[in-house]
This record gives C-alpha cells, structure tokens and sequence, in this order.
C-alpha cells in the first residue's frame, strides 16, 4: 500500500470512519445541504463504515488523497496492523482518534514508521 499522489492546495480532505447512524453523520449532511460554501472551501469528506475491513478504508483513503483519517481507537488499531504487515511507510496522514484510546504500539509505528501526526481526542493526548 503506497500514498497516492499529493493532495492539491485547496479542498482539505478528511476521511471519516464511522458509523452511518451516528449522530455526527447526521450533523456534517445537514450542515451540508442547508449551508453555502464555496466548493473550494469547502471540506471534502470520504465517510467510511467501521464495517469494512480497514485495508479497504486505508485504499479508499489513499484514492481520496485525504489528509487527515479520524477512526475509533480500535479501528485505528487495526488499520496500523493492515500497515505494519504490509510495510507501508510514509504515508504523509495524519490520524485523529477519538472514543477510545490507541495502542501504544499502533501509536508508535504510525507515527515513527508511517511518518503519520496523530491526534487522540479520547486521550488527550498529540504526537
């Protein structure tokens, strides 16, 4: 698994992996359809469910060319595995990780191997 090309300029890019149900899916559509922002201001979203296995959602982020990945502590935890056995490195994400913690080990590889900043919401804590 490689990055894509790089991201353009403008049009910051997020990929959301979550639940469609949630109530922050909810929030972002509606926000969406009812206010107005120049397409090139406006963030660009890939959302994802934590149903798909994560080197789909990994792929799917890379063909998106997003910037940032926000998952679930252990989600995230299984995307850095997909990484580390398939030796992924420089991957120019940063992750936020929010509603639980992440491993250490999964923190470590992302950020040392991967070149990945990563943000935990749920930790409190920024590497």
């Amino acid at each position: 698994m490689s990055p894509g090309t790089s991201a353009p300029a403008t049009g910051y890019r997020e990929a959301c992996v979550g639940s469609y149900a949630s109530s922050n899916a909810r929030v972002q559509g509606y926000i969406a359809r009812h206010t107005w922002v120049p397409e090139r201001r406006r963030l660009k979203r890939l959302y994802l469910s934590m149903e798909e296995d994560p080197r789909t959602s990994l792929e799917r982020s890379l063909e998106f060319k997003a910037h940032v990945v926000s998952a679930s502590g252990s989600y995230a935890n299984d995307m850095a595995a997909v990484l580390s056995r398939e030796g992924a490195r420089n991957l120019g994400i940063s992750f936020v990780v929010a509603s639980e913690a992440i491993t250490t080990e999964s923190r470590n590889f992302l950020v040392e191997r991967c070149g990945s900043r990563l943000v935990s919401i749920y930790g409190a804590w920024r590497h």
